[in-house]
């Protein structure tokens, strides 16, 4: 197949329109319908052609960028698989939080015990040197 038919256009048609085989080459892969379109509004051959190479370039220059089903599938996973490393660690915090709450509560109620100690020390030293 030539690049004249593959775009649905014979040599006569390529004459008229003052293209050549090699100015259609590109047009291979693309849909004649939308070359027809430009050329219905008026845009002269080469300027349609040109339009349409931008298009293609820009539509697989995008293919290359965008995300797929299989991409959006594949993050998704490794999302729910950090989730779940997130929530074990968590879990692991959570028990270690739990024992220092156990440890610091004991150290608080030690202090509080040694300033009872020292307040009923200072009262009674306050008490025996007061009445002399």
């Amino acid at each position: 197949m030539t690049p004249a038919s593959s775009s649905g256009l014979g040599s006569d048609q390529l004459a008229e329109q003052g293209g050549t085989d090699r100015s259609v080459a590109y047009i291979g892969l693309m849909k004649t319908s939308s070359l027809e379109i430009l050329e219905n509004a008026e845009l002269p051959s080469a300027q349609a052609h040109a339009i349409l190479k931008v298009m293609e370039s820009e539509m697989a220059s995008a293919h290359e960028t965008l995300a797929t089903k299989t991409d959006l599938l594949a993050v998704r996973a490794d999302l729910n698989a950090g989730m779940a490393n997130l929530r074990e660690q968590i879990l692991v915090l959570e028990v270690k939080m739990n024992g220092i709450e156990g440890r610091l509560t004991r150290w608080v109620f030690t202090c509080i015990l040694g300033q009872t100690a020292v307040l009923v020390g200072f009262g009674y030293f306050m008490l025996g040197h007061a009445g002399k």
